[in-house]
C-alpha cells in the first residue's frame, strides 16, 4: 500500500467479509476513505483509530454490526461520518465525544438504542445530523440548542419521549426538522417561532 495515500474509494462493488485489521497500515495521511454499498459484514476493527487524520468516513449501506470501537474517539479530525443502512446496535459510544469537528453525521437505519447523548451539545460545526429510523429513547436533550450552524435534524422513527425542548428554538438556521413517529408529549414550544428558515417540519404520529 503506498505510503502517501490520500484517499481511498472502495464505493458500489461487491467486497465481502470482514474489514481487516490490516487498515492501520494504511497512509496517516489518508483523509477520504469510502466503503459505501458493498456487503462488508463484523466490526469495525479498533485499528481504524490508527487512521488519525481522516476527514470523511463513508460506510454506509452495508450490514456491518456490533458497535463502533472505542478507538473512534482517535480521529480528532473526522468531519463527515456516515453510517447509515447498516446493523449497529447499542448505545451511541461515548467516544463520540471527541470527534468534535463533525458537520455531518449520519447513523439512519440502523439498531441503535439508549440516550442521545447531551454531548451532542459540544458538536458546534455540526450542519447535519440523522438518527433516525433507529430505538433510541428518552428526551430529546435540551443541548441541542447549541447547535447554531444545524440546518438539518432528523430523529424520525425512534422511541423518544418527553417534551419538546425550549432551546429548539435556537436553531434559527434550522431548515429542516423531523421528530416523526415518536412518542413525543406536551405542548410545541413557542420558541418554535423563531427558526424561520424551515422548508420542511415533521412531527406526525407523537402526543403533541
Amino acid at each position: 500500500m503506498p505510503t502517501r495515500l490520500s484517499s481511498l474509494s472502495l464505493a458500489s462493488n461487491n467486497f465481502g467479509g470482514v474489514l481487516p485489521e490490516s487498515i492501520s497500515n494504511f497512509s496517516t495521511e489518508l483523509w477520504f476513505f469510502s466503503l459505501h454499498m458493498n456487503r462488508l459484514v463484523g466490526s469495525i476493527p479498533s485499528e481504524i483509530g490508527n487512521l488519525i487524520n481522516l476527514q470523511v468516513l463513508g460506510m454506509s449501506s452495508n450490514p456491518f454490526s456490533g458497535n463502533i470501537p472505542s478507538d473512534i474517539r482517535k480521529l480528532q479530525k473526522l468531519q463527515s461520518f456516515m453510517l447509515e443502512d447498516n446493523k449497529f446496535h447499542g448505545e451511541i459510544p461515548s467516544s463520540f465525544a471527541n470527534l468534535t469537528l463533525l458537520s455531518f453525521l449520519s447513523g439512519s437505519r440502523n439498531n441503535r438504542r439508549g440516550n442521545i447523548p447531551s454531548y451532542i451539545g459540544t458538536y458546534q460545526y455540526l450542519e447535519a445530523i440523522r438518527l433516525d429510523h433507529n430505538y433510541l429513547s428518552g428526551i430529546i436533550p435540551e443541548e441541542v440548542g447549541s447547535l447554531s450552524l444545524l440546518l438539518d435534524l432528523n430523529l424520525a422513527y425512534n422511541k423518544l419521549s418527553g417534551s419538546l425542548p425550549l432551546e429548539i428554538g435556537l436553531l434559527q438556521n434550522l431548515e429542516t426538522l423531523d421528530f416523526s413517529q415518536n412518542m413525543l408529549d406536551g405542548n410545541i414550544p413557542t420558541s418554535l417561532g423563531s427558526c424561520v428558515k424551515f422548508t420542511s417540519l415533521n412531527m406526525k404520529g407523537n402526543k403533541l
